[in-house]
């Protein structure tokens, strides 16, 4: 597992979970032709789960391929002299939120952001479909980032850039004092407005 993680400093502008993921993907790309032992030249077809944004990471890995002078074919594309087939299945790809602060009572909201990308690879012979590899690999990003942010890093068109917000502890650290203070108050003008009656 690789974790990593940015100064935990909240950013003024920061990367979008799309640009993160992408990222991951490509350093996942570049574990598998070091698996692999893919040279320059070399041809190689990837072949995927279909699931929805499964695209994401077909791209970003082709994109690393080629960045190695490979010719890419994808899935079903029949190609004679194939050195390499690679089949993916991502097992988790992913955005969390988590640990809502403030900057102060009133102050800007901040989280904790985590995205996780792992993917399982079984690297083939192309030539006779012996097993060369077979590993899953994963990566992490963690930083803060301010929750009026939210908008601009994800992306609504595309699910797996999203995350669920965790829920507010703020209301609970200002309301409950309040509550028991208020209660406490009650309890105390009643107790001296019975003895007095």
């Amino acid at each position: 597992m690789c974790i990593a993680a940015e100064n935990t400093a909240p950013r003024l502008n920061p990367r979008t979970n799309m640009d993160i993921m992408n990222e991951q993907i490509r350093q996942i790309g570049e574990e598998i032709v070091a698996e692999g032992k893919i040279q320059n030249g070399d041809s190689v077809v990837l072949r995927g789960d279909s699931i929805s944004d499964n695209w994401m990471i077909m791209n970003s890995l082709t994109e690393t391929f080629r960045s190695h002078q490979c010719r890419v074919f994808q899935g079903t594309d029949s190609v004679r002299s194939t050195r390499f087939l690679i089949d993916l299945h991502p097992i988790q790809w992913n955005v969390h939120y988590d640990n809502i602060f403030h900057t102060g009572i009133f102050g800007q909201k901040f989280l904790t952001r985590s995205i996780t990308s792992q993917v399982s690879f079984r690297i083939l012979s192309g030539i006779n479909n012996e097993i060369l590899t077979s590993k899953t690999t994963d990566k992490t990003f963690i930083d803060t980032v301010a929750m009026d942010a939210l908008p601009a890093i994800e992306n609504r068109s595309i699910k797996s850039t999203l995350g669920i917000l965790p829920p507010d502890p703020f209301l609970d650290k200002v309301i409950e004092p309040f509550i028991i203070i208020g209660a406490a108050g009650v309890a105390i003008y009643l107790l001296f407005h019975i003895r007095s009656s």
